[in-house]
């Protein structure tokens, strides 16, 4: 699904920028994070918030390739 493909994306550019900094990674406790993504499914807030920013930035990226 493209929304776990872009979330997915996400979570690796903010580890790549986390190591980066040089300091050691805070984590989430597992089950915290779990029922935050559960939340969000069950909002079905995730598609609806991704989708519409990545149009808009492949339309200033690669204008055209709709046609």
């Amino acid at each position: 699904c493209w929304t776990g493909m872009y979330y997915l994306e996400r979570a690796c550019q903010m580890q790549i920028k986390a190591l980066t900094a040089g300091r050691e990674n805070v984590l989430f406790a597992p089950e915290a994070a779990q029922l935050e993504v559960k939340g969000q499914v069950m909002r079905g807030i995730g598609g609806k918030l991704a989708w519409p920013g990545a149009l808009r930035r492949l339309d200033r990226e690669l204008p055209g390739y709709d046609a």
